[in-house]
Order: structure tokens, then C-alpha cells, then sequence
């Protein structure tokens, strides 16, 4: 028996702490083999898709559609544009702040290959800090990881992360003028997008790279390709009366992907045909994994400290691990700063989401 999408989201059980979950280990993974080797030309799932996406990219592309999904429904059920914006303020910036003060004072000193009186001193390291305003943000501190195979990145994760704010401000320019309820010219706006991206993506990658488009850290293509992905989840959660979730037609996104895989288009195709077997996963009878963040919710804590962690492995073993290794060992640790940044650092501030420090007036 199928049901609609709607029909599922009344029943408040999902598997969405699972899939992040995934997503964040499949970046960890993913980037093993870029800092280990420089590249990912070894990397399982680039080999597989000719060329095409790794799995660092797949779990970037699950995140952007499960967040297009749940940030719409969340503006959706906010009682006004505040409420939404402190919200959001509140799941991103505290474990950010706070990744990045740790990475500053207490991991660039020890990591460093210069003296704490030229760390200290070097603008380079306070520079890193406003990586906190997003735009946009630093990789490099001075002295740290300049003779890794992927040198200088302490934490190249954090790239998305601007991306990402700027979709949660799309949701709410949305929002405020009113176009959330034309869920038509949004459908109409993400299949012109699927097109672009499908056959005319390469020039505009090309153009990109021949006269920098890029402003305050933000590439004009890299910003079409994530909200293609963002985009996705809000027209599926739009039409949620009218998406039918049904095995037959995950079979068919899977022949789609498949497909595109040898063929050529898989990131395109992924914005139809993946987004809706990510939502399929999410609700499927076939697995309950409903409680699955019963202890937390760590994928957010598993993004933002992998990078730094799977780095210094690399620095501490000379590069000689296999990527395998290093992911393999790097997970724990991971997952430890993981628990400890949702526990002491995430939970509570989300607990702020309540807190009314404004009277609003301005409504959805």
C-alpha cells in the first residue's frame, strides 16, 4: 500500500538522524583518500561513476536535500520570521563558534610548525576567526599542515556551511513575499535549473574558473548546484499531498541513477531522482530507524570536526595510511567531539529556540 507524503508526515517517524548520519560518514570517508593522497582519483564511488561524484559529494548533496525539506517545514510552522531566523542562528553559529575557537587557541598552537610567539602574532590566525561571519570563510592557519598531500586546509568542511546560510535566507525571502504558496513557479524554477545543470553546467563552470566568479568565498556555480540539491526538498515538501512514496517508483530513481552513473548527468539526474529516494528512505515502512538519535543528533558535530581530525592523522602518520585507515580511525574521535559538541554545545542552545527575547510583529 502506497501513501502520500503528507500521510507519512503525520505519523512524525522518519529516519532523517539516520541518512545525516550516513551523509556525514560518507564525507569522512570521502576525504580520507583527498588528504591522503592529494586526490580522490582513488576514491570508490568516483571510480564507479566515472568520475562524476564522490561520496563526498553524495552525502553533500543528501544534506542540502534533507535540509531543503525540514527548513521549509520548519518556516512553514514558525509562528513568525523571528522565530525561524533565531532558529536557524541557533543550529549553525554555537558548535561553529566554537569549532572554530578551539581550532584557533587550542589545536593551531599544538599543530603548528612555528613558535607560539610567531603563531600568536601572525594576523593569519586571527584571520581564520571571522571565518564566524561566514563571508567568507579562512581554511588556513599559519605553520599547520603545509606538508600534507592536501596541504594547508585545517578545515575544508566548513565550505558549505556559507552555502547553506544563504538557502536558509532564500526560504525566508520566500517566505516574506509570499512565494512559498506559488509552489507552481517553484516547481517550474527547479526544473529550469535541472536543464541548466543538465546540459549547460560545464560552461558556466568553465566561465567561472576564466573570470573568477566568486564573491566573498562564494562560486557562482557551486551556489547553482547546492540549491539545485536545497531546492529539491522544499518543491517535495511543497507538494507533499501529491508525492506518492512507493517502492516502485525508488526502483525507478535507482535504474535513473544507475544509469546516469555510465552515462553521464548523475549530479542532474540526482536532483530528481535522488531527492526522491531520499525522501523514500526516509519514510519507508522498510526501515525504522525512528529512534536513532535517541542519544543525540551527532551528524552536525561529525561534519565540522572530521576534516581537522582526519588531517593531523595524516600529519602524525607521514601520509603512509591507507585512506581506509585514516577514515577508519578517525571516525571514534570524531564521534567523540561529535557527542560532546551536541551534548554541551547544540542541545543547549537549541533549548533557546523558546526564549522570547523580542515581541515580533512582523508575520509569516
Amino acid at each position: 500500500m502506497s501513501l502520500t507524503l503528507a500521510e507519512s508526515l503525520a505519523a512524525r517517524q522518519n529516519n532523517f538522524d539516520l541518512i545525516r548520519f550516513v551523509a556525514a560518514t560518507m564525507v569522512i570517508f570521502a576525504h580520507a583518500y583527498v588528504l591522503t593522497h592529494g586526490n580522490d582519483e582513488q576514491e570508490l564511488l568516483h571510480q564507479i561513476t566515472q568520475h562524476q561524484m564522490t561520496f563526498g559529494t553524495l552525502g553533500v548533496a543528501i544534506f542540502f536535500v534533507i535540509s531543503g525539506f525540514l527548513i521549509s517545514q520548519s518556516y512553514e510552522r514558525s509562528a513568525n520570521i523571528w522565530i525561524y531566523i533565531k532558529a536557524r542562528i541557533l543550529r549553525i553559529f554555537p558548535a561553529l563558534i566554537v569549532v572554530l575557537l578551539l581550532t584557533v587557541f587550542l589545536f593551531g598552537p599544538v599543530m603548528t610548525q612555528l613558535s607560539f610567539m610567531e603563531y600568536f602574532t601572525s594576523s593569519k590566525t586571527y584571520r581564520y576567526l571571522t571565518g564566524i561571519f561566514l563571508f567568507p570563510v579562512h581554511y588556513h592557519l599559519p605553520g599547520v599542515f603545509e606538508n600534507n598531500p592536501y596541504p594547508k586546509a585545517v578545515n575544508g568542511s566548513l565550505w558549505t556551511i556559507s552555502y547553506e546560510m544563504l538557502c536558509y535566507v532564500m526560504v525566508a525571502f520566500l517566505g516574506v513575499l509570499g512565494l512559498m504558496r506559488w509552489r507552481g513557479l517553484l516547481l517550474v524554477i527547479l526544473l529550469g535549473l535541472f536543464v541548466f545543470r543538465l546540459f549547460w553546467f560545464e560552461e558556466l563552470f568553465v566561465l567561472e574558473k576564466k573570470w573568477n566568479f566568486w564573491f566573498r568565498g562564494i562560486g557562482f556555480s557551486q551556489l547553482i548546484e547546492l540549491v539545485n540539491y536545497f531546492l529539491a526538498g522544499t518543491v517535495i515538501y511543497l507538494y507533499r499531498e501529491k508525492v506518492i512514496l512507493h517502492h516502485y517508483l525508488a526502483l525507478l530513481a535507482m535504474i535513473i541513477l544507475g544509469v546516469a552513473s555510465v552515462m553521464g548527468g548523475l549530479e542532474a539526474w540526482f536532483i530528481i531522482a535522488g531527492s526522491y529516494l531520499i525522501i523514500y528512505i526516509a519514510f519507508t515502512p522498510y526501515i525504522r530507524c525512528h529512534h536513532f538519535a535517541h542519544y543525540g543528533d551527532f551528524s552536525y558535530g561529525l561534519y565540522i570536526y572530521a576534516f581537522p581530525v582526519q588531517q593531523t592523522l595524516v600529519y602524525l602518520s607521514g601520509a603512509t595510511w591507507h585512506p581506509l585507515l585514516n577514515a577508519f580511525v578517525s571516525l571514534p574521535v570524531v564521534l567523540f567531539f561529535a557527542v560532546l559538541s551536541w551534548h554541551l554545545i547544540e542541545h543547549s542552545a537549541l533549548q533557546l529556540k523558546n526564549v522570547v527575547l523580542i515581541s515580533p510583529r512582523l508575520k509569516i
